[in-house]
Parts: structure tokens; sequence; C-alpha cells
């Protein structure tokens, strides 16, 4: 039984829940609430973990409910980690992030890499084997160079910038519509980049019904879910319209070895890794900066029940320590991140 003072401090938690509930101003997703306690993601807020946990589970902010009963029982099929957030969205004390012309910028090579050979054999598919069209995959969780060990796939920013160039390239363009394709039952790209507000449209390049799952940042808050039918393409709608910064998980209900990323970004200064490990970025203006790191959990672990593939546990994800680098006018920084595999 609760005491009157766990009583006292949960009960105005409730009420705003149950407020926002009623207005319409937030979605509760009911598995995310009975397993983490977590209802809705609030950018520039304050992480409350005084229901129990740790500060370091949710590296982005959401309002927290306590447990009730303890840990819930994990979803069938695939037992996620907790994923890190690391969209660095607003720049220095939560600043609104100012675009100014940089006429003698910089430019920061970012290299990241493996201090070790992760596991590299086959991922067992347990269903759909003909529809897919091949009976497994090679972990995607960890695409390494063995010449150099760099690491694809690591998402790298700068932390804590507050002005500095406007979007190029495809970015440039607000509101743009991005496909995200289930070819071969896995998410293609696996992990990408897109301007916050972009638009997603899903497609489907196999003879097999998908659904595609996604959450903000952690599986307590339901962005939208799915269906997919076979050879299909749904258009873009307001559920998935990316208009918050942050990383949106990607899962699949029917395939639950299949995972993705997209890194939803407010502000040009990020990256994704090439297939040697290297990112840079251009026109940085001149000074010292913090630079961050994320990338996925490198390890799909295969459950079985004698010869019965049953689910897939992948490994927590990484977030590395911020790096300071000192930027110079017209000049060329670099920064090395290793990551041990576990």
């Amino acid at each position: 039984m609760r005491t009157s003072s766990s009583l006292r401090r949960i009960a105005p938690v409730v009420l705003l829940s149950l407020v926002a509930c009623g207005r319409g101003e937030m979605p509760i997703d009911p598995e995310g609430v009975a397993r983490y306690g977590a209802f809705r993601y609030e950018e520039g807020a304050t992480v409350n973990m005084t229901g129990g946990g740790s500060a370091s589970a949710i590296s982005t902010a959401a309002v927290v409910l306590p447990p009730a009963g303890g840990a819930a029982a994990p979803q069938p099929g695939v037992a996620e980690p907790e994923p890190q957030g690391g969209a660095g969205p607003r720049g220095k004390k939560g600043a609104k992030y100012e675009v100014i012309e940089v006429t003698d910028g910089g430019t920061l090579k970012i290299t990241c890499k493996v201090t070790s050979m992760p596991d590299q054999a086959e991922i067992p598919f347990n269903k759909d084997k003909e529809g897919c069209g091949h009976p497994g995959m090679k972990n995607e969780r960890a695409v390494v160079d063995p010449a150099t060990m760099g690491l694809a796939n690591c998402v790298v920013w700068l932390v804590d910038i507050s002005k500095g160039k406007d979007f190029e390239g495809e970015l440039a363009e607000k509101g743009r519509t991005v496909i995200l394709d289930q070819k071969g039952c896995q998410y293609v790209p696996h992990v990408s980049l897109v301007r916050t507000g972009s638009k997603l449209a899903v497609k489907n390049s196999d003879p097999v019904q998908h659904n595609v799952k996604s959450f903000l940042n952690n599986r307590a808050t339901l962005q939208f879910n799915l269906m997919s039918s076979s050879n299909s393409l749904l258009d873009p709608s307001d559920e998935t319209t990316l208009s918050k910064s942050g990383n949106y998980l990607l899962f699949c209900d029917i395939h639950f070895w299949m995972t993705g990323y997209i890194r939803a970004v407010a502000h040009p200064y990020h990256a994704v890794t090439g297939a040697d490990g290297v990112a840079t970025l251009t026109k940085v203006p001149a000074g010292t900066y913090k630079v961050g790191c994320w990338h996925e959990g490198m390890v799909l672990k295969v459950v079985q029940a004698g010869a019965e593939v049953t689910g897939y546990e992948p490994s927590a994800d990484f977030e590395e320590a911020p790096q300071d680098v000192t930027v110079t006018a017209g000049g060329t920084s670099e920064v090395t991140f290793s990551i041990n595999p576990r």
C-alpha cells in the first residue's frame, strides 16, 4: 500500500495526465505506461525519475509515473533496450537554433570505430523466409569495415551549437517527403537522418505483409502503428509527420528482427557515418564544441526454445560521452570515437 506522502507526490502528475487526455492533447500508449510508467515525451522538459529508475535510462525528456506492480512482462518475440536520445535539438541551454551566414567556417571530420570485431554471424528468420527472399540476414546492427574497424551508422552531431549554417541539399526542403522501405524484411535505410517536420511515406517492396510501429525516443511514446500490405505504398499522413526532434524507433510486430532508426533533427550539424566509419561536418563556425555520438546496440541475440527461434533480443544502445573539439576558421579538425561492441 502506498503511503499518503507517495499519493501526494503522484497525484498532481496523474491529474495532469487526465486533464491533458480529456483535452485530446496527448496520445497514451497503454503498453508503454504498463511497461515503463512514462506517458508523454515533452521536448525541453525535465526528466522526473522520482518513481524509480535511473536518470541515464532516458536522455531525452519525459514525464514518468512510478511503475505499478514492478517490472512489466516483456513483449513476446523481442526485448528491446531503452534507446538513448541525443537528438541535440536546440543547442545551448535550450535556445532555438539561429541560422547565420558562415563565411569562413571550418571542417570537422568525425570517425567512429570499434575496438574489436562484433559478432558477424547470420541471424536466422523464424517466418516468411520465402517471402523475405532469404532465410536470414547479416547483422545490420554492426556494419564494420574490417580493414579500418570503421563503424557505419553512427549518428554524430554538435551538441551545443546555437547558430550556424542553414540546412543544405535534400534537407533544405521543409516538410520533405521521405520514403521508408521494407525490403527483404528489413527497413531500408536502416538508419537515416531527416529534418524535423519531414513527412514519412511507408513502402513495402516485399510480397508479405508488414506493420511499421514507431516510437519517439523510447517505447513509452507511440508515434504511429500502420499495417503495410505487400507491394504497397502508404502516403504521408499527420501520424507519419516527424514533427518533433528525436530518435524515431522502428519495429515490426510480424517480423521481430526488423528494427530501424530515423533521427529527426532541428539543426544541420548532424551526420551518419558511412561504410568507412567517417562523417564530415562542413561550414562549422570557429569555436569550441562538444561532439555527440550514438549507435544502436550491436548484438541481436537469437532466442531459441530447442531448435525453434522464438524471438530476438537487441543489446543496449551506445551514447558515448561527448568529446570537446576546437574548430578553426578555414581549418580541419578531427574527433574519433572508439566503441567497445560488448
